[in-house]
């Protein structure tokens, strides 16, 4: 009875993003910006990628959050986004937008100049609304 009873509870991360999810090719379409996003060791990573689709610089390094579960949105990592000719660098946080199982995900980068914005602040002062393209291409290099 026992074992039944366990097989039946959900686990404790069930519906939650895993890194897999947040994996692929991302685009924002207004500020023309693509990032292959791929982990790298323990972290998850950015690569641009040019018109051309050639592989650029790595411009996202973030760690991975295992928090509890919000209704259609996860708050999946959080870390640093350097964009030279877009502002510069900024300390970010990602999230992962799942409106139906069907439907395709998005993803939300915000960014502060000296700290992880907060979801209450009134103005942030980068906002990135990407979606997934495709898979990844650029696979970058384990961080240290």
């Amino acid at each position: 009875m026992a074992a039944v009873a366990a097989a039946a509870d959900p686990p404790a991360n069930a519906g939650r993003a895993q890194p897999a999810d947040i994996e692929g090719r991302w685009s924002d379409a207004r500020r023309d910006l693509t990032l292959d996003i791929a982990r790298c060791g323990d972290q998850i990573c950015g690569q641009l990628v040019d018109k051309e689709l050639k592989c650029g610089a790595r411009a996202l390094v973030a760690t991975w959050r295992s928090g509890p579960v919000e209704e259609a949105r996860d708050d999946v990592a959080g870390g640093t986004l350097d964009l030279p000719t877009r502002g510069g660098s900024y300390k970010v946080r990602l999230l992962l937008h799942r409106a139906a199982a069907t439907a395709t995900p998005s993803l939300q980068i915000l960014g502060g100049a000296n700290e992880e914005p907060s979801l209450y602040r009134r103005m942030i002062p980068l906002v990135l609304h990407l979606v997934r393209i495709g898979d990844a291409t650029c696979q970058p290099k384990a961080t240290s």
